[in-house]
C-alpha cells in the first residue's frame, strides 16, 4: 500500500502508511472493548481518513475511494501463496477436512472465498456477525 500512496501523497506515504495500520487496530481494539461490531471495511474507510487529516494532506472522495479499492484487493505477500497451497495439499492428501473461518463483512468474506476456491481441498464457512 505504501507504492500506491506514495504515487498520490509522495511525501508522506511512510507515515501515512503506518498510521493508517495503527488506526485500524486502535478502532479494533476499541470497538472490541466497548462490545461493539463494525465491519472491517468500515474501520479501515475511517482509520484512513483519520490518517491523511493527521498527516494534513488534502484529498478528495475520489481518492479515498481508489485508496480503498487498492487495499480490497491487496495480493497476499508473495511467499504465502505457495506455503499455503502445500499445506493444504499436504493437509489434504492425509484426509483432513479443511475450512475457511471468517469473521469479515460479506464483501471480505466474497473475496476471501473467491481466493479459497482457488485452492484445492478447502471448503468456506462463516459465522454470522455479532449483533
Amino acid at each position: 500500500m505504501q507504492a500506491h500512496l506514495a504515487d498520490k501523497f509522495p511525501d508522506s506515504a511512510a507515515t501515512l502508511t503506518s498510521l493508517w495500520r495503527r488506526y485500524q487496530l486502535e478502532y479494533t481494539w476499541r470497538a472490541t472493548a466497548q462490545g461493539t461490531y463494525q465491519p472491517f471495511e468500515s474501520i479501515t474507510h475511517r482509520a484512513l481518513l483519520h490518517a491523511l487529516a493527521e498527516c494534513s494532506e488534502k484529498f478528495n472522495q475520489e481518492d479515498v475511494d481508489e485508496i480503498m479499492s487498492k487495499y480490497e484487493t491487496l495480493e497476499m505477500y508473495h511467499h504465502y501463496p505457495p506455503l499455503l497451497y502445500v499445506s493444504i495439499s499436504h493437509l489434504a492428501s492425509l484426509g483432513s477436512g479443511l475450512e475457511l473461518l471468517s469473521i469479515g463483512s460479506p464483501t471480505s468474506k466474497k473475496r476471501s472465498k473467491n481466493y479459497m476456491t482457488k485452492t484445492p481441498s478447502i471448503s468456506y464457512s462463516s459465522p454470522t456477525a455479532p449483533r
